[in-house]
């Protein structure tokens, strides 16, 4: 019974949540008086050339875009692989110093992920392929990271996710785990270039 009124919770969530998006959605199209009337405030007679409006008025190659969604992904996944690596390290151990320095590597994760404010700006891609990638990249690159810092085998399986549930649970050898990872990142990379 618990399961299905969870069940019936996510999913009346997930419904209003695509209502409002929607809603959100209409709002912007309707009123968008400030992108059709769009003109530089400074006007030297350069000719500038663009198709949305772009807050410093340089043009942005797609390919751009694409190389800094994966540069951001897959930094932040990294230093947040090695920092929850050394903060669990100095908990073990005792170690003050790797537990701050896990700290500091945490919360330079999440502020290297407000830099998809700004790229998502000038992208023409709609926001939610951004996730996609960032999945994809965390799925590649979170565990090794975390692994190597702990002094644990590449693909070690942890018990604390989740996702450690889910490979646990497919009973991969370790070996095409490393190739489950090599592949994935592959696509994700050649996906971020086909949509970005």
């Amino acid at each position: 019974m618990k399961t299905l009124l969870t069940l019936l919770l996510i999913l009346t969530s997930q419904i209003l949540t695509s209502q409002m998006s929607y809603e959100f959605s209409t709002y912007l199209k309707n009123n968008n008086e400030f992108i059709d009337n769009y003109e530089p405030e400074i006007n030297y007679h350069l000719q500038i050339k663009y198709d949305h409006p772009q807050f410093n008025g340089i043009e942005m190659d797609q390919s751009d875009i694409a190389w800094k969604v994966l540069i951001v992904a897959v930094t932040s996944n990294v230093m947040e692989g090695i920092g929850d690596g050394l903060y669990d390290e100095g908990k073990n151990t005792g170690n003050r110093n790797q537990i701050k320095l896990g700290k500091l590597l945490q919360a330079g994760s999440l502020g290297m992920k407000f830099l998809y404010i700004p790229i998502a700006r000038k992208s023409t891609t709609h926001w939610l392929w951004f996730t996609v990638v960032e999945v994809g990249v965390r799925m590649t690159t979170f565990d090794p990271s975390y692994n190597k810092t702990r002094g644990l085998p590449m693909n070690e399986i942890g018990s604390t996710s989740y996702w450690d549930d889910a490979l646990s649970w497919s009973k991969q050898p370790e070996s095409m785990i490393g190739w489950s990872r090599m592949i994935l990142g592959i696509a994700t990379v050649k996906f971020t270039f086909d949509v970005f």
